[in-house]
């Protein structure tokens, strides 16, 4: 299980997260939305120690994330990402997967052919688009064999095709493990309709519904609804 208790984070004067208190069990896919600033992708650096908590509790199946087990349990594909363009796929996917106990590597290769990446894993990373560079991601994350998969405005970068197979593949991970998407796509809930929570004023909220009717409650979110009505008087 995985448990955020009281989680405070402030980026200069600004307080971000206000006391996040919420729960995940473990499996299945949650959905995590709200307006842009809302604190979605801050909410996750914090998890994984990207940027230090200002209070608070992280734990996941008793580790926290100070702990190794802690990270030998996570995977997070973040929106912006870096992966060393020296390096060739097949390096870089064996040099992380090494740090994951209980990795597959023939899973890796198996989603580098659905990807279609699979003849460029011997390429040096420079080489690679954007979408390529995500899918190498996306095929190292399936691969890994975690609890607990984050992911940030995932589907970013992708064409149709690939969009698809990644939806097939975290609904098919989250059978087993607990997959978390951040994502601002009002089309992500209605293929994840389980589970969706909302992010405002600094803490996280679950909301029921149809897709539709979420996305109008986003739309009153911060000063969303008042651009809405004015652009429909201007036109």
């Amino acid at each position: 299980m995985f448990k955020v208790n009281r989680l405070y984070k402030k980026l200069g004067k600004r307080e971000i997260l206000n006391g996040i208190t919420t729960t995940f069990y473990d499996n299945g896919v949650s959905v995590i939305v709200g307006i842009n600033g809302a604190g979605k992708t801050t909410f996750l650096d914090t998890i994984v120690g990207i940027l230090k908590k200002d209070g608070g509790s992280i734990e996941l199946n008793g580790f926290t994330p100070e702990n190794k087990k802690f990270k030998e349990q996570v995977f997070y594909i973040p929106s912006d990402f870096y992966l060393p363009e020296y390096m060739t796929a097949k390096e870089y996917s064996k040099f992380i997967l090494n740090h994951y106990p209980n990795s597959k590597y023939s899973i890796f290769l198996q989603c580098a052919k659905w990807l279609e990446i699979d003849k460029y894993l011997n390429k040096t990373i420079e080489t690679y688009s954007y979408g390529m560079k995500k899918k190498i991601q996306l095929a190292i994350m399936a691969a890994s064999d975690v609890s607990l998969i984050l992911v940030d405005e995932v589907f970013n970068g992708l064409d149709f095709e690939t969009s698809i197979l990644v939806q097939k593949m975290l609904s098919e991970l989250g059978k087993k493990k607990k997959v978390i998407i951040v994502s601002h796509e009002p089309s992500i809930l209605k293929t994840f309709p389980t589970d969706i929570r909302l992010m405002k004023n600094g803490k996280i909220v679950e909301v029921s519904g149809t897709a539709e009717e979420i996305v109008e409650k986003i739309k009153k979110e911060g000063n969303l609804y008042s651009k809405l009505q004015k652009m429909e008087k201007y036109f």
